[in-house]
């Protein structure tokens, strides 16, 4: 250590004497040939600085990036709750935030009537949702195209008053086409939109591939050569190549409804029905990006269906030239697994989703893309109809005047809905549509009718919250006897 600190010294001090040694004597310089009497020094310029202002908040705050304000926006989608599109999410990001006592309520409307949903509730983040579903379980797609969101309020009156947050529609012109591939069309047996059909007739060719696969393990030829004719009769349809008695029992069976899966004869069958009204939907001039692209992918399942209910057809056909079960095993093992594909679809890629791509997706894929493609994107009206706090001279407007009024019908002993909720302000119009008279009487004495016959209607307008119990005076009693509804106003 000793030697180590000596070195270290001795190689300081030689730098020290290095940095002390002074440089060598410059060569002298030629003498000038004149020289000055006086050289003036000279005065160094010293420039005044500039001025900087001291920051304030107010200019710190000119200076930083304005961020805009998010905009309010949303959705609504179509949903299953017990029968088709009988129910619906409606999603809305970025609200403003309300003052105590006000709420967000939604409203579907369309065909000259109004349904009340309900208010939304917080979700994740700056979400609020609402989930509704009919209480008649009816396709509310048949009805409804266009839903608001209004920012509803207490007045002094005790009424409520309500203007438009967010807003949306279906088009025109693409929804003739989307509601027939979810609601109806004249051309199918039942009336069934496309989509809907296809479902239905799939559903029923699994079951009888299921059966088919039972009389196979039992060893019944028999059975499973009945089993083939119905499915090869469900998937030609009435008029298709092979459509008949084809096991030879002196009749013809076919669980489906004639209509078929595939083209026959003069009908398109449900598949090409459901590819060519998403077809027509997405080149509809008022079509929306969204409506294109989730066409597309309809079109793309029922692509997938088609090559597996033809393969299954193909392969119940050759079921008819067998002698025993043994040889009909593996292609009703096959048979079964199409039936089940068709409806759920595969995972060929191994990304753990069946998504709409050429041999993935099935008719669960068709149909959820059809009703994606009858989604309504929610946005900011114009500032005449919009919230305060959402865009500027926004006017408050009754929530009776900013709908139609609500519709109900008077069938023969019944009400068309057992159970309405609608907001406070709202008018409600009984309309009888059945041939025995009725009333609409309200437990509590608050309205009346008089006694209806068909044509006749009835309104009221409910001003104050509650529950109101109402009754037919002719074929029901106070208490929820016999003929009997109720409304409940938010």
């Amino acid at each position: 250590m000793r030697v180590r600190t000596l070195a270290i010294a001795t190689f300081v001090l030689s730098m020290g004497a290095c940095v002390a040694a002074p440089p060598a004597a410059p060569a002298a310089l030629p003498a000038p040939t004149q020289v000055p009497t006086s050289v003036p020094t000279p005065k160094p310029t010293v420039e005044k600085p500039t001025a900087v202002p001291t920051p304030t908040f107010e200019r710190v705050s000119e200076a930083e990036p304005r961020v805009a304000a998010p905009r309010p926006h949303g959705i609504v989608t179509w949903r299953d709750d017990t029968l088709y599109s009988d129910s619906l999410l409606v999603t809305a990001e970025d609200l403003p935030g309300l003052p105590r006592g006000q709420v967000y309520a939604a409203w579907l409307s369309g065909n000259g009537s109004s349904q009340f949903l309900g208010t939304l509730g917080a979700g994740s983040g700056a979400t609020q949702t609402l989930t509704f579903a009919s209480t008649e379980h009816a396709n509310l797609l048949a009805d409804f195209d266009k839903l608001i969101v209004t920012r509803v309020a207490p007045t002094e009156s005790g009424q409520a008053s309500s203007n438009i947050v967010l807003a949306g529609a279906l088009p025109e012109q693409a929804l003739v086409h989307i509601r027939h591939a979810l609601v109806g069309i004249p051309s199918t047996p039942n009336g069934a939109g496309f989509v809907v059909g296809l479902r239905e007739q799939t559903e029923e060719m699994l079951r009888h591939a299921q059966f088919l696969k039972e009389a196979q393990d039992d060893g019944n030829l028999p059975n499973e050569k009945l089993h083939a004719e119905h499915l090869v009769n469900l998937i030609e349809g009435a008029h298709g190549e092979h459509f008949g008695d084809l096991n030879g029992n002196g009749r013809i069976d076919n669980p489906g409804d004639g209509f078929g899966l595939l083209q026959n004869g003069d009908q398109d069958g449900y598949i090409k029905g459901m590819r060519d009204h998403a077809g027509l939907a997405a080149s509809a001039p008022d079509a929306t990006d969204e409506i294109k692209l989730h066409a597309g992918h309809v079109q793309i399942a029922g692509d997938n269906t088609e090559v597996r209910v033809t393969e299954i057809r193909d392969r119940a056909l050759g079921l008819f030239k067998a002698r025993t079960t043994a040889e009909t095993r593996s292609d009703v093992q096959r048979l079964l697994a199409l039936a089940q594909q068709t409806i759920v679809g595969v995972d060929l890629n191994g990304d753990e989703v069946i998504a709409p791509i050429p041999g993935e997706g099935g008719v669960a894929v068709a149909y959820q893309h059809a009703q994606l493609m009858a989604g309504i994107p929610l946005k900011r009206p114009a500032a005449a109809t919009a919230a305060p706090g959402v865009a500027a001279t926004a006017t408050p407007k009754p929530v009776a005047a900013a709908l139609a009024p609500i519709r109900l019908a008077i069938a023969d002993n019944s009400y068309s809905q057992k159970a309405l909720s609608v907001p406070v302000g709202a008018t409600v119009v009984w309309s009888h549509e059945g041939q025995k008279p009725h009333t609409v009487t309200a437990d509590d004495g608050s309205f009346k009718s008089d006694v209806l016959k068909n044509g006749a209607t009835f309104e009221h307008t409910f001003n104050q919250p509650g529950s109101y119990l109402y009754y037919c005076e002719l074929h029901g009693s106070p208490a929820g006897e016999g003929m009997s509804a109720e409304v409940r106003v938010q």
